[in-house]
C-alpha cells in the first residue's frame, strides 16, 4: 500500500505502528510542558508508563535534569524551552535524569516545534536516544587512558608488522622519544641490532597458541643509551578473534638490576667476610649475623637472633666499659674497643669491636651494626713480644755486667784456691777460705744463669743422641731426688742426634728435677721420655710459634702440686719465684728457657692444680747420617802440670798475674802481656820458645783475634787457648770462637785453668 493511496484515518495508524516500534523513544510536550504522548521506547527509558508518564511536566521535581558532568541545567537552557523560544529544532543535545533512587540516565536528544497556522510553537516532538552505555564505555576508555597516561611503565600498541599505534607519557620518560616521534614509526626504533628479529619470533610464538610473554630484553634509548627492561607482551584480538598486534608494557630495570647487582655483591660480601658482623635492633636484640660471627662465637644464626649480645660475656671486661659502650652508641657515637668475650663452648677469646648506630631517613637510631675482628692470635703475638722485650731487657743487663763481674769473680776463685792450696789442712782459717770459694761459685753460677737465660753464653754443640746423655744423667739425677721420689725413664730405641751442648742439656734436666722435687715434698714420680715429633703448620698455627721440621721431644713430668693459670704463663721470667724468701733465686726456669731457646728449640708447659706439670722440650734433630757420628766420651784425663812456656795476654792486671802464679806454681815459664801490641812484642822475642798463647778475647789495642792472626803466620801449628768474661754475643762479634778453636769463659777456677792448658797441649 502506498501513502498517497491511502485515506487519512490508514495513514494514521501506519504512522502510529511506526512510532510504537521504532527505536527511538518518541515523546510529545504541549506548549504548558506537560507530556501528552510518549511512545512505549520513551516509556521504557524513563522507566515510566502509562497514565504515571502522560501529563507529567517536563521538569518535574522528581526529575534531577544535569548535564553530562552532573551540573544542573537552567529550565532557560532545557530543550524544551529552547525549542519553544527559537521555533527551531534541536541536534543532539545530551543530558541526564537523575532519579531519587539514584538511577541515573543518560541521553541524546533531538527535538522539532509542532506550529499552529500562526506558526506559534504549540507542541514540541522529542527523539531521545539512552546512552548510558555508551557513555560509561565513553567513561571506561576516558579512565582506561587515563590509566595509561598515568602509568609508570611503558605502554605500547603495535600492529602486526610491528608499527607503533600508541605512547603514553612513561614511553617518553623511558624511551626518550615524544609520542609523535614514535608514533607510526617500526618497533625497531627501540631495538638494538642484535635483537632485532625480537618482535617477529614473539608474533610467531604468539601465532602458534603461546601464552602472553614475560621477559628480559634491551633496549636503545632516543640519546643511544642501552637500557634493561622488563616486558609484558599481551595480543590484540579483533572479534573474530584474530590477533592483529601487540600490547606491550614494559619497565625500566637498568636501575634496580644494578641496584641488586651492587646488593647482591654487598650480601656476598658480609656472608664472607673475614670479620664478624652483627646487627641489633634500638633494644639490642640481635636480628642478623654472618657466617665469620658462627665461626668465631659457636652460636648458629639461629641460635643467635632475638638475643642479646650478652650471651658473649665472659665476665673479664667491666660493667663500667660496658656502660660506656651503651652510652656512646645510643648516644649516637661510634664506638670502639677490645673485648675478652666468651665462645659457646666456654672458651675465651679477645675481639677488637667497632659498633655504631645505623639511622632512619628521620634521623632515629633503629639498629646497631658491629664489626668484630678476633684479635686473640695477635694478643698472644704481643704478649709474646712484651715476654721477650722482658726477656731482652734482662739480658742486656746480664751481658752488660758479665765481663766485669766475671774477672772479678775468676780473682777472687783464684786466689782463695791458691791460698787454700797453700794453707796446712789444720789451719782453722781454711774453713772460712772454703766459704768464701763456696761463695764465689754460687755468685759465678748465678752470672752463668744469667748467661743462659739471655742465651748469651757461650755453648759448644756437638751430635750428641738424646737418649744416651738422658741416660748418663739419671745417676747425677737420682742423687738430687729424695728417696720418696721415683724416676721413670722411657727411651725411644732409636738414636736422637741433635747439636747440643753437653754440659747444658745436663743442666736443663737437673734444673727441671730440682724444680719438680719442690713441687713434690710429700714424694711422688718423674717420668722423662724421649721421642720423634714433626712441627708442621698445625702445630704452629696453635703454638704460635716455630720452624717446620723434624725434631727430638724430651717430656719431662711430675705428679706435684702443679701451678694455676696466673702462675703458668710467669714459671720463665727471671727472678719470679713461689718460694720463701731467701729458698730460691728464681733463674732456674729461667735458664732452661734460655738455653733451650739457644740451642734452636722450644719448650712448652702444661699444669693445672693438683694434676702435675709436664714440660715439653723440642730440639731440631740432625739429619746428615755423617753428623750423627756421637764420640766415645771415655774417661776424663787425668789433672796435671807441666815445663812448657806458656804467654798470656790480658788487660786485667789481677786476673794477669793469678794466671801467672798459678801456672808457675805448676812448673810452667810464663811470659805475660797486658795488650796486643805487648803479646805481640813478647811472642816475636820468644818465637820458638813459646809453646802455648792464653789471649784474652778484647784487650787494648790488638784484640785477641788481631793477636791470633798474626801468631798464626808465624807459628801456624801453636796452641792458642781463649778466655773472656764477654757474652757469646761480643765474643763472636770479634770472630774469634769456631769449631777448631779453644775457649774457657770466664770466671774459672785456677784448676779449670790447669786442666784445660794440659789439654790443648796434649793434643
Amino acid at each position: 500500500m502506498f501513502l498517497d493511496q491511502s485515506s487519512p484515518q490508514q495513514i494514521l495508524e501506519l504512522l502510529t505502528k511506526t512510532i510504537e516500534i521504532i527505536p527511538a523513544g518518541i515523546l510529545v510536550v504541549d506548549r504548558g510542558g506537560r507530556i501528552v504522548f510518549a511512545n512505549p521506547r520513551a516509556e521504557e527509558v524513563l522507566g515510566l508508563q502509562g497514565e504515571a508518564l502522560r501529563g507529567r511536566s517536563y521538569n518535574a521535581p522528581e526529575w534531577r535534569i544535569t548535564d553530562e558532568e552532573g551540573r544542573l541545567i537552567p529550565d532557560a537552557a532545557l530543550p524544551f524551552q529552547l525549542i519553544r523560544e527559537t521555533g527551531k529544532p534541536l541536534d543532539e543535545f545530551h543530558l541526564s535524569i537523575e532519579w531519587p533512587d539514584g538511577r541515573r540516565v543518560f541521553l541524546s536528544i533531538n527535538g522539532a516545534p509542532l506550529c499552529d497556522a500562526d506558526g506559534e510553537v504549540t507542541q514540541v516532538v522529542f527523539a531521545i536516544e539512552e546512552i548510558t552505555e555508551h557513555r560509561k564505555l565513553q567513561e571506561t576508555e576516558r579512565l582506561l587512558g587515563a590509566i595509561v597516561q598515568a602509568s609508570g611503565d611503558a605502554i605500547l600498541c603495535l600492529d602486526r608488522n610491528g608499527t607503533i599505534l600508541s605512547w603514553n607519557r612513561a614511553a617518553e620518560q623511558i624511551y626518550g622519544y615524544a609520542a609523535a616521534e614514535a608514533v607510526g614509526h617500526p618497533i625497531a626504533l627501540l631495538l638494538p641490532p642484535d635483537r632485532s628479529g625480537e618482535y617477529r619470533e614473539l608474533m610467531t610464538r604468539l601465532d602458534r597458541g603461546g601464552p602472553a610473554e614475560h621477559f628480559e630484553s634491551e633496549r636503545v634509548r632516543r640519546d643511544g643509551r642501552r637500557i634493561t627492561v622488563s616486558l609484558s607482551a599481551s595480543p590484540l584480538k579483533d572479534q573474530a578473534g584474530d590477533i592483529i598486534g601487540l600490547s606491550i608494557t614494559s619497565r625500566d630495570i637498568t636501575d634496580r638490576l644494578r641496584s641488586e647487582e651492587e646488593l647482591r655483591k654487598l650480601s656476598s660480601a658480609i656472608e664472607q667476610s673475614p670479620v664478624s658482623i652483627l646487627i641489633t635492633d634500638a633494644q639490642g636484640r640481635i636480628e642478623f649475623v654472618n657466617p665469620k660471627f658462627t665461626q668465631m662465637t659457636g652460636y648458629r644464626a639461629d641460635e643467635a637472633q632475638g638475643e642479646n649480645p650478652r650471651i658473649l660475656k665472659s665476665g673479664h671486661t667491666s660493667d663500667e666499659e660496658y656502660r660506656r659502650l651503651w652510652a656512646t652508641i645510643s648516644g649516637g657515637q661510634v664506638w670502639q674497643g677490645e673485648l675478652l668475650n666468651r665462645k659457646k663452648d666456654g672458651d675465651l677469646f679477645w675481639e677488637k669491636a667497632t659498633i655504631a648506630p645505623v639511622r632512619s631517613g628521620r634521623g632515629e637510631i633503629t639498629h646497631f651494626i658491629a664489626i668484630k675482628e678476633d684479635i686473640t692470635d695477635r694478643k698472644k703475638l704481643e704478649d709474646q713480644l712484651r715476654h721477650s722485650q722482658k726477656m731482652e731487657a734482662v739480658g742486656l743487663l746480664a751481658g752488660g755486667i758479665a765481663h766485669d763481674f766475671n774477672n772479678i769473680l775468676t780473682a777472687i776463685i783464684g786466689y782463695s784456691t791458691l791460698l787454700d792450696m797453700k794453707m796446712p789442712a789444720g789451719d782453722p782459717l781454711r774453713l772460712n777460705v772454703t766459704q768464701i770459694i763456696v761463695s764465689a761459685n754460687r755468685a759465678a753460677e748465678l752470672t752463668h744463669s744469667l748467661l743462659a737465660f739471655s742465651r748469651k753464653q757461650v755453648i759448644h754443640l756437638e751430635p750428641l743422641d738424646l737418649n744416651q746423655a738422658v741416660r748418663q744423667t739419671e745417676t747425677f739425677l737420682q742423687r738430687l731426688l729424695p728417696e720418696d721420689i721415683e724416676l721413670q725413664l722411657h727411651l725411644v730405641p732409636e738414636p736422637l742426634t741433635c747439636q747440643t751442648d753437653r754440659g747444658q742439656l745436663e743442666q736443663v734436666l737437673m734444673n727441671l728435677a730440682s724444680n719438680s722435687r719442690d713441687a713434690m715434698p710429700q714424694g711422688g714420680r718423674i717420668v722423662i721420655e724421649t721421642g720423634r715429633i714433626v712441627i708442621d703448620s698445625e702445630f704452629i698455627l696453635s703454638h704460635g710459634y716455630g720452624e717446620l721440621g723434624d725434631y727430638a721431644l724430651i717430656s719431662f713430668s711430675d705428679t706435684g702440686i702443679g701451678m694455676d693459670e696466673t702462675t703458668r704463663p710467669q714459671i720463665f721470667e727471671p727472678f719470679f719465684t713461689t718460694k720463701e724468701v731467701g729458698k730460691g733465686t728464681g733463674l732456674g726456669l729461667a735458664m732452661v728457657y734460655g738455653m733451650v731457646k739457644q740451642h734452636g728449640g722450644y719448650i712448652t708447659v702444661d699444669s693445672e692444680p693438683g694434676r702435675g706439670t709436664t714440660f715439653r722440650i723440642y730440639l731440631p734433630l740432625v739429619l746428615d747420617p755423617a753428623a750423627r757420628e756421637v764420640p766415645d766420651l771415655g774417661e776424663e784425663p787425668a789433672f796435671a802440670g807441666g815445663t812448657e812456656t806458656i804467654l798470656v795476654a790480658d788487660d786485667d792486671a789481677v786476673l794477669r798475674n793469678l794466671a801467672e802464679e798459678v801456672l808457675i806454681q805448676f812448673g810452667y815459664t810464663v811470659l805475660t802481656a797486658a795488650d796486643g801490641e805487648e803479646a805481640l812484642d813478647r811472642f816475636r822475642e820468644n818465637l820458638e820458645r813459646i809453646d802455648l798463647a792464653i789471649l784474652d778475647v778484647v784487650m787494648p789495642k790488638r784484640n785477641g783475634r788481631e793477636v791470633f792472626d798474626t801468631i798464626r803466620l808465624l807459628r801456624p801449628q801453636l796452641p792458642v787457648l781463649f778466655i773472656s768474661g764477654y757474652t757469646d754475643e761480643v765474643i763472636h762479634r770479634h770472630g774469634v770462637i769456631g769449631p777448631t778453636q779453644e775457649f774457657i769463659q770466664k770466671p774459672m777456677s785456677p784448676l779449670v785453668l790447669l786442666k784445660k792448658v794440659r789439654e790443648v797441649l796434649d793434643r
